[in-house]
């Protein structure tokens, strides 16, 4: 809601001085002449009381929207002030960890959930290269996308679509993450803003996951008898190494085939 009420004021502003510019200018010139006349002895008493009445037309004006700019300067000063602070306490409660670099890939920006992923005081981070939370064989990689990044229109976009993405804690451990990266420009200077999140926990599971399907996958390949599972519209879902032999079919063409497929067409009808 400031931002309105600041360019109202300021139109108000430029519109006052649009008004009284030319009262003010006649105002300085009437002076001026008054003054030269009282100098030169033509009527000199009344030519100073016509400077001097002058002189205040101009000055009552012209301190008027001196005062009204620098109230409006400062109006607008506040607002921007508050601005900041609203921003910076988003980003300081964010739950994903938020790191803004310039364009020298120095750190100016590291918020609390940054200081827990890679476990560094922001004292420690601030001023730094980048390159201090990313395991050294990714730098070269990680620089070049963000100077790539830097030359697009583009103001947003995903990262690590292409390879898995690690940091570096404080301790030397790696971690996975997922991130996303925005450029902006502030004060004449470029800006690039990465947003990340500790996906440990989240490989940690696909990875159980995995290894328990490769398991029981070894399990079924070695069993003796042919295993099938159907879903309920009765297509194959799993199909072992027993299964091929006895069908003399490759899993690859099983797996999602219908199951009467495999049975002769007497019983289609009663399976």
């Amino acid at each position: 809601m400031n931002a309105p009420a600041d360019g109202e004021a300021g139109l108000s502003s430029r519109r006052l001085l649009v008004l009284l510019g030319p009262l003010i200018v006649l105002g300085a010139f009437t002076g001026a002449l008054a003054l030269v006349a009282a100098i030169a002895g033509w009527n000199r008493e009344e030519m100073l009381l016509v400077a001097a009445g002058a002189g205040g037309v101009v000055v009552f004006p012209a301190l008027f929207v001196i005062y009204r700019q620098v109230t409006e300067r400062r109006a607008s000063q506040h607002a921007l002030a508050n601005a900041k602070a609203r921003v910076g306490g988003i980003v300081e409660s964010a739950m994903d960890a938020i790191i803004t670099v310039d364009e020298e890939q120095r750190v100016v920006q590291f918020n609390a959930a940054a200081e827990h992923a890679f476990r560094r005081p922001r004292g420690a981070v601030i001023g730094h290269r980048l390159d201090l939370l990313i395991p050294k064989r990714f730098h070269e990689a990680h620089r070049a996308h963000i100077e790539r990044f830097g030359k697009t229109a583009v103001t947003s976009r995903g990262m690590g679509a292409q390879m898995v993405l690690y940091g570096l804690r404080s301790d030397g451990e790696e971690f996975p993450i997922e991130a996303s990266i925005s450029q902006h420009t502030e004060d004449e200077r470029k800006l690039f803003t990465v947003i990340l999140r500790d996906v440990t926990e989240r490989v940690r599971a696909e990875e159980l996951l995995a290894r328990s399907e490769a398991r029981l996958r070894g399990i079924l390949d070695s069993a003796m008898d042919a295993i099938i599972t159907v879903d309920e519209r009765q297509h194959i879902l799993l199909f072992n190494a027993a299964a091929e032999a006895v069908f003399g079919c490759p899993r690859e063409q099983a797996i999602g085939a219908p199951l009467a497929d495999f049975i002769p067409q007497r019983f289609r009808g009663a399976h």
